[in-house]
């Protein structure tokens, strides 16, 4: 809304943008730490680390559009919607 009466779009408050800096920066550090450090041990670990997220998206990543084969995700057939085939109503110009 664009009005005389329009409230100023919303920033956040900066302690909190200071705060998501320090977590982004303290997780930045733990990673190189860990790529560093023990790369082995991150090695030997990637193909559990990538069979969890492929098991993982399998599980969790069909509740945005409702699952497979027409089903709600509760396990009922959803209601699919219809469409009108016929002609559309003639324009009437005269």
């Amino acid at each position: 809304m664009t009005g005389p009466h329009a409230e100023p779009p919303r920033t956040p408050p900066a302690g909190r943008v200071w705060m998501w800096v320090i977590i982004a920066l303290a997780v930045a550090g733990i990673v190189i730490y860990l790529v560093v450090d023990h790369w082995t041990h991150l090695a030997a670990a990637a193909p559990y680390v990538g069979i969890i997220a492929i098991a993982a998206m399998h599980l969790f990543g069909h509740r945005g559009h409702g699952g497979h084969d027409g089903h709600d995700g509760s396990g009922r057939h959803r209601e699919q919607p219809r469409h009108d085939h016929t002609d559309p109503p003639a324009d009437d110009a005269a």
